[in-house]
């Protein structure tokens, strides 16, 4: 007798391309674990496709960010997060704007490269540190990949356990190169990115709140030449990411080299800004990207080639196999 395979769900199709890219994150100074798709885990259940978000940790508080953020940034430069608060804090003029405009309702958005897994919370604990205000933990959020529910990090628990304690975490699927090596289809990227949207959408409509992303959506690209650093370039963000940042009322790039040797600067702190068009956002991105080259003292650029033209092919392709199926299935009625 016969067995027929059952075909796999969305989430397992998802799921066994997340397995192809997430081990090559593995270890590092997170000393992130990769670990398996299990849908029926309700500790884990935010891995599946329909779950957009997951709330704070209630019982956050100044304490719990300051071991996370002390312990991320490792043993040999415990210094760095203090530092990164200070950085703020010397910003006097710029916190206490953005503290008024949060208590005026006003959402920002705080905007990072993407060198590591950890520069957007690194940098959204020493912002949050730096307002002095534990009430901005629940007001807070982190948009985050899709593929982080696939980690456990700094030998402790899951990735996104850890990250509820600096606010509601939203899961998104990164439309960039990365995904175009895949076989996810652009379908299930919008299965996983609409409802996130609509939904955060809905965590702003109060005001006040404060969200953190890495608008590349995917980690910067480096260059080595006989294993020396020679060039960086950021991803260019999607259409969608863009649209987002102009729903915000107040936009902070922040540009941070967590390469930096002791003593050097490895972060820099921009102005608050608005962004209304792509226009605007590019020049947010070419800000980030020129204090980078000047932190790593190397070639940095933010890369100019949209996705689109990638993204058309790969809907040309989806169109074309859908077209081969209906005419399969019209000569076999003949």
């Amino acid at each position: 007798m016969e067995h027929h395979r059952a075909e796999p769900t969305p989430d397992e199709r998802l799921h066994h391309e997340l397995d192809k890219i997430g081990s090559k994150h593995a270890g590092g100074v997170l000393g992130l674990e990769f670990i398996d798709f299990e849908p029926n885990n309700p500790d884990v259940y935010y891995q599946k496709i329909e779950v957009t978000h997951v709330p704070v940790n209630e019982t956050a508080d100044f304490a719990t960010i300051d071991l996370y953020a002390n312990i991320a940034m490792g043993e040999k430069k415990p210094e760095r997060f203090n530092q990164f608060v200070q950085g703020f804090r010397n910003r006097r003029d710029l916190v206490n704007q953005l503290r008024m405009d949060l208590n005026d309702g006003k959402n920002v958005a705080l905007i990072t490269n993407h060198g590591y897994l950890h520069d957007i919370p690194i940098t959204q604990a020493a912002l949050v540190r730096a307002l002095n205000d534990e009430s901005l933990i629940a007001n807070g959020a982190i948009v985050i990949s899709k593929l982080l529910t696939r980690y456990k990090a700094l030998g402790m628990e899951h990735a996104v356990k850890i990250l509820q304690n600096l606010g509601t975490t939203f899961f998104s699927l990164p439309r960039t190169k990365t995904f175009y090596k895949t076989t996810i289809d652009i379908d299930t990227a919008k299965d996983i990115n609409t409802p996130m949207m609509q939904d955060l959408q809905t965590f702003m409509q109060p005001g006040g709140r404060l969200v953190a992303l890495a608008p590349s959506g995917s980690l910067d690209e480096r260059e080595y030449r006989r294993q020396k650093l020679i060039e960086i370039r950021l991803q260019r963000m999607s259409s969608g990411t863009t649209k987002l940042l102009t729903t915000f009322d107040r936009v902070l790039p922040v540009a941070v080299w967590l390469d930096a040797k002791t003593g050097q600067e490895w972060f820099s702190i921009g102005e608050i800004t608005i962004i209304k068009n792509a226009a605007d956002s590019e020049r947010a991105m070419e800000w980030i990207a020129g204090e980078i080259e000047r932190l790593a003292r190397v070639p940095t650029q933010y890369e100019a080639q949209r996705l689109h033209g990638v993204e058309k092919l790969k809907d040309n392709a989806k169109r074309l196999k859908e077209m081969s199926k209906r005419a399969i299935q019209h000569t076999t009625e003949y």
